[in-house]
This record gives C-alpha cells, sequence and structure tokens, in this order.
C-alpha cells in the first residue's frame, strides 16, 4: 500500500488519539478543502507580511496579550532555533533548564556558545521533572553580575525554559521574567505545549507578554495542522529585525499556505468565546467522568498545573507505564507517551464524549491484564544526573575523530553526539560532555524496557576519540 492509502486506513481505522495532533482528527475541526499556492499575487509573503498574513498574524497577537506575533510553518522547532540565535551576543553563554527539548540543544549548537544548566528536581513518587525554581535563576544570574548588573547581558545571552512540560510542569515564569528583566537578560520560554493557556479560567496563563520570546505549537494542544506554531516577542530586550532574518534562516521559502489557513482558522475559533466556553466544559466534564471511572480502580490521574494534561498511573506508583500503553493500544486508544510508571493523554478541547468511553473502557480492561503481568524494575528516583561540558556541543559536533564503542565501556568517555527517548526528546547526555555512571545507568534502563533511544547505534554510543586532535 501507499502511504496515501496507510493514511486513509488509519484515519477509518486507526486506535482514538490522545495524542497529537490537537485536532483529534475530528472533522468538525479540520480544514475543508485544501487550496495549494505559493505567494501568488494577493496572498501575501511570510516571510515580508504586508497584506494579509500580517493581518492574521495581528489578530494571532491579540489573543496573546498583544505581543507581536509571527506565524510558522516549520514548527516550534524552527522558533526555537530562531530565537536562540536572534539573541547571541559575543564571548557569553546560556543558560537553560536541562529538561528542554533537544530543539534548544541543537539550537546553542549551532549558535557555537557554551551553555549552563538548571536542574528541576523530579517528583519522587513518579518520576516526572518539577518546574524550574526561580531562586536557581536569581541564584546562577545574580553570581555572574559582579559589582554591575549591567554587566550579566555581556555574559548571558539569555535564559531559556521549557514551561509546560510533556508532563504539563508550569514554571513560574512571571517570577523568573522578573528576575531575567533585573538584569537585562532576555528569558525565552518553550511554551510549545501549552498554546492553549489563557483560554478558559480553568487554564494556567499564557507567558505570552512576560517572556520575551515565547513560542507556541498550536498543533500540539489545539485544532491546527501539524507544523503550525507561533512565536510571540515583546518587551525591548530582542533585536527583532534579528529574530525576523533567523525566522527567514529556519523556515522554508516555499511556506504552506494551507498551514497558514489552518493557524488563522484556529484563530478565528479562537475568538469566539462563547464557542470555547462551550467545548472546555465539554471537556472537562468528560475529565470528571473519567476520574469517577478511576475512583474504584488501582489507576488514578496524576495532578500536575495543567488539567488537560492526563497523567494515567497507579496510586501506588507501581512501573505500570509501558505495559499501561501496550494494553491501551490494543483497547483502541493512542497514548502520547509512555514512562516507566505512567501514560500522558493529551486531551484538548476537540475531544469527543466517545473518545473518553472508549478511554474508560480500556482502562477497566488494563487493570484486569495488569494484575497478571510481571512488573519491570522500576527506573532510577534520584535526581537528573549532573553533567560536566568537556566541549562546546559546536567543538564536539564539529570534530570528526569520533567512534561507537559499548556503552558499558564508555565511562568516562566524551559523548559525540547526544542520546534521547523521543518523546520528549529530553538529552540524557550531549555532545561534549563526559558519560558517568549515572548516565550510563539511565541509559541502561530504558535499554532494557526496550525503550528506542536516539544517538545509539547497535547498543553503542558515539564518542570522541582523544587520541586525535579536536
Amino acid at each position: 500500500m501507499s502511504l496515501y492509502e496507510d493514511l486513509i486506513k488509519y484515519k477509518n481505522e486507526g486506535p482514538y488519539p490522545f495524542c497529537m495532533p490537537g485536532h483529534k482528527r475530528n472533522p468538525e475541526f479540520l480544514p475543508g478543502e485544501i487550496v495549494d499556492i505559493t505567494e501568488v499575487e494577493g496572498f501575501d509573503d511570510l516571510h515580508d507580511p504586508k497584506g494579509i498574513i500580517r493581518e492574521c498574524e495581528k489578530k494571532a497577537a491579540h489573543l496573546y496579550d498583544d505581543s507581536e506575533t509571527f506565524f510558522m510553518v516549520n514548527g516550534s522547532t524552527a522558533g526555537i532555533l530562531a530565537a536562540i540565535m536572534a539573541v547571541k551576543g559575543k564571548n557569553g553563554k546560556y543558560l537553560a533548564a536541562r529538561n528542554c527539548h533537544k530543539s534548544v540543544y541543537n539550537g546553542i549548537c549551532l549558535a557555537g556558545a557554551p551553555v549552563s544548566y538548571i536542574y528541576p528536581e523530579r517528583d519522587k513518587k513518579y518520576g516526572y521533572l518539577k518546574a524550574v525554581d526561580p531562586a536557581e535563576v536569581e541564584k546562577i544570574l545574580g553570581e555572574g553580575a559582579g559589582p554591575s548588573e549591567d554587566r550579566i547581558r555581556e555574559k548571558y545571552y539569555g535564559v531559556i525554559v521549557t514551561s509546560p512540560t510533556y508532563d504539563g510542569v508550569v514554571s513560574d515564569i512571571k517570577a523568573i521574567g522578573d528576575i531575567c528583566h533585573k538584569y537585562k537578560v532576555p528569558l525565552i520560554v518553550d511554551e510549545a505545549h501549552g498554546a492553549h493557556f489563557g483560554m478558559d479560567e480553568r487554564l494556567p496563563g499564557t507567558s505570552a507578554g512576560i517572556g520575551d520570546i515565547v513560542i507556541h505549537s498550536l498543533h500540539k494542544t489545539l485544532p491546527a495542522l501539524n507544523q503550525t506554531a507561533l512565536i510571540h516577542v515583546s518587551g525591548d530586550l530582542v533585536d527583532r529585525d534579528r529574530l525576523r532574518y533567523y525566522l527567514s534562516v529556519f523556515q522554508t521559502s516555499s511556506p504552506s499556505y494551507p498551514l497558514m489557513a489552518s493557524m488563522d482558522s484556529c484563530m478565528e475559533l479562537l475568538r469566539d468565546k462563547d464557542r470555547i466556553k462551550g467545548l472546555y466544559n465539554r471537556l472537562f466534564s468528560n475529565i470528571d467522568r473519567l476520574k469517577e471511572a478511576l475512583q474504584d480502580t488501582g489507576f488514578s490521574i496524576i495532578n500536575t498545573d495543567d488539567a488537560t494534561r492526563l497523567l494515567l498511573g497507579e496510586k501506588d506508583g507501581r512501573p505500570v507505564g509501558r505495559l499501561l500503553q501496550t494494553i491501551l493500544r490494543k483497547e483502541g486508544i493512542e497514548p502520547e507517551m509512555a514512562t516507566d510508571k505512567y501514560v500522558v493523554l493529551i486531551s484538548t478541547l476537540c475531544d469527543t464524549d466517545r473518545g473518553f468511553d472508549i478511554l474508560i473502557k480500556a482502562c477497566k480492561k488494563a487493570e484486569e491484564e495488569l494484575g497478571n503481568m510481571p512488573l519491570p524494575e522500576p527506573a532510577p528516583s534520584g535526581p537528573l544526573p549532573g553533567t560536566i561540558s568537556v566541549f562546546s556541543m559546536s567543538d564536539a559536533e564539529g570534530s570528526g575523530a569520533k567512534s561507537f564503542i559499548p556503552v558499558e565501556d564508555s565511562l568516562g568517555s566524551i559523548a559525540a553526539g547526544p542520546v534521547f527517548a523521543y518523546p520528549p526528546g529530553i538529552p540524557l547526555v550531549t555532545s561534549g560532555e563526559v558519560i558517568t555512571e549515572d548516565i550510563i545507568k539511565e541509559i541502561d534502563h530504558l535499554r532494557k524496557a526496550d525503550i528506542d533511544l536516539k544517538g545509539l547505534r547497535d547498543g553503542k554510543i558515539s564518542v570522541l576519540r582523544m587520541d586525535r586532535n579536536m
């Protein structure tokens, strides 16, 4: 069969999606006729918008606290890369949360700059990563300020935080932003999973207008096609001309009009406050129905900050995540991802009553089957492994002196490339870092759990050959 034929078959027969994209294949929210054109007369230019596209961007900005907003057709990844390059100066470095998406690491690598990290704590029971502590940001920026707060901008190009995380954990962006702005350092917020924030009082507020650059993936939690994203810029710490330039660098010169039309249709829906209210009422009613149905089972929804991000695990925190994912798929539910102790289910305003009916039935079945299954060893529950950078990512990536060796033999070697599970795309180790015993233990556990780790080749890891000049 062709890819197209497989897609049509999946559309008609595939499992119900508690995963991206946010439109959930719901015909009510999908575009009708697709009109695919190029930049013909009267349809503006994404990279120099002066007409209809600019008007669409202005309407989107109004929904998100009147920041200046740009459409993106290469996903939030393009926005993150552009943001990182736009704030780069000379002889400085970035400060990033270690739980950032791989695109942040790629951007820093392309910038050819070093980076320091903030390490969020793990939840002790379920193992998800908690919020970035504003006090840690203050401590690091404050130590770099010296006698003059103005000097810190020369040392740190920007602070990069992911909020919300894949697990729905939201950091205090207002507090972090206030600290950054005290030291005149731009704050970049990867809010890819929070484009729906601020659209209902039961949701967290948006970071747009607080962070200097905020990136949203519309397709993750709203009714828009894959690759659709927005980038918002506010304040005077970011050179907007540089940002526009790098957006043109990291995006196609032939932008998709169906994608841009999908974004505008999404914004039009969000402007219909009464309809949005009704859709979120339906969603939260179904979430309450799910929680009630789980009361008589061993499962529960693990509470984080985004009530629409459903972390389904056992109440006692047993390591059932991977097995639960397998059972749910067999019972007609496609989760977004699984961790050691829970599955991540993305719910959106496009979900249907029928979808939750299938999920509730699948959870009942899962409880029956899990009772007869041996459980795997739990994952390490300590803090994120600390990292030691010997070379910048760009220097390590640019070296031709690389070889693959067995992971178990790599202790003390320097990684020549990142290793990560996808999703969520958070590197366990990245280029230029020392491979420690804790990192080897994390990799070993994920391999035993049959997790596909990107960056490994036949159980071997890429390391720098130190017998060659860097």
